[in-house]
């Protein structure tokens, strides 16, 4: 009987292999937050519609939240190039929070952009307790009271809020929360004054269109559809800067090209799909799909404009 050497046996199982079809095995999905929220629904159909598209290839969601999304971020720069792990970033993680602290990643070279996904929009809010019916009132309110206010804000969000205050004079301290229930259940308590959030928080349109908080400004040059009355950063004398931020899909470094083209097209179905784009658009959502080389560019872009509104606004990143 003929000896087979390690090395052969290695390349027959190698060719065995690629022989398959993609996938041949389950799909993992990585995702930085929870069960239950929009980016979750949103992973879990593009799950749905992978198994119906590739004959019954099955993606598989698995939730790793916490640590400001360091802990999906992080098992994605450790998984396999081998297309069997996906993620979903969030911008921050990869460009802003370096900024702020060290990670356990490297952010330039550990992955492989896949596609945009869908863009996060934040609006400004005061609690009802706060003497500022809007944006105006706010600033001059906080210049004669300048230890009167506290607001949180989370990733480059801060940065947002610091390089409004550099703009306007508004006087507020930074307050540090590890996560969104703590400083959600503070602001609905009147312990925290002004707000950052996503507009996608739960019951967070409907109360301010109710008057149950304030409203004060969203981010560029456009009112939100979901929070018509609340005016952009444009109408309230600031200039137009935009830093809605985003969820991308990727996978680990040096995937290979044919199967990031493949789930790129996956997603991109999905997102295009009514029913999925019309779910998103109300949780505060704006469906987005870029592409591999797309994603690349935008990201070479973001750079570059988070480290000019650090530099012109005169920003020290705050440290963890």
């Amino acid at each position: 009987m003929p000896r087979i050497t390690l090395g052969a046996a290695l390349a027959l199982v190698a060719a065995s292999s690629l022989a398959q079809p993609y996938p041949s095995r389950p799909v993992n999905f990585i995702l930085p937050v929870p069960p239950g929220g929009a980016l979750d629904i949103l992973a879990r159909a593009i799950g749905q519609d992978f198994t119906k598209r590739t004959g019954g290839g099955t993606l598989v969601v698995v939730n790793r939240p916490g640590a400001d999304f360091l802990i999906a971020t992080d098992a994605c720069s450790k998984s396999k190039p081998d297309g069997y792990t996906m993620c979903m970033i969030l911008r921050d993680s990869l460009f802003i929070t370096p900024l702020l602290q060290k990670v356990p990643y490297d952010p330039e070279h550990a992955f492989t952009p896949v596609t945009n996904m869908v863009y996060l929009q934040n609006v400004l809010v005061a609690h009802a307790s706060v003497p500022a019916k809007n944006f105006r009132e706010l600033v001059e309110y906080s210049k004669k009271n300048p230890d009167k206010l506290n607001y949180t804000a989370f990733g480059s969000s801060q940065l947002t809020i610091e390089w409004v205050k550099q703009q306007t004079g508004l006087q507020m301290q930074f307050i540090r929360y590890k996560g969104q229930a703590d400083a959600n259940k503070d602001f609905l308590g009147g312990r925290l004054q002004v707000y950052y959030p996503a507009i996608g928080n739960a019951g967070l349109a409907g109360d301010i269109n109710g008057g149950r908080i304030t409203g004060l400004i969203v981010p560029g040059n456009k009112r939100m559809p979901q929070i018509p009355n609340v005016p952009s950063f444009i109408e309230a004398g600031l200039p137009n800067f935009d830093p809605s931020y985003w969820y991308g899909a990727f996978a680990a470094a040096a995937t290979p090209r044919e199967i990031v083209d493949r789930l790129a097209g996956e997603i991109e179905r999905i997102i295009a799909a009514p029913d999925v784009n019309e779910k998103l658009v109300g949780q505060g959502l704006k469906p987005y799909f870029a592409g591999p080389d797309r994603l690349s560019a935008l990201m070479v872009s973001e750079v570059a404009k988070y480290a000019n509104v650090i530099r012109t606004a005169n920003i020290s990143p705050p440290a963890n």
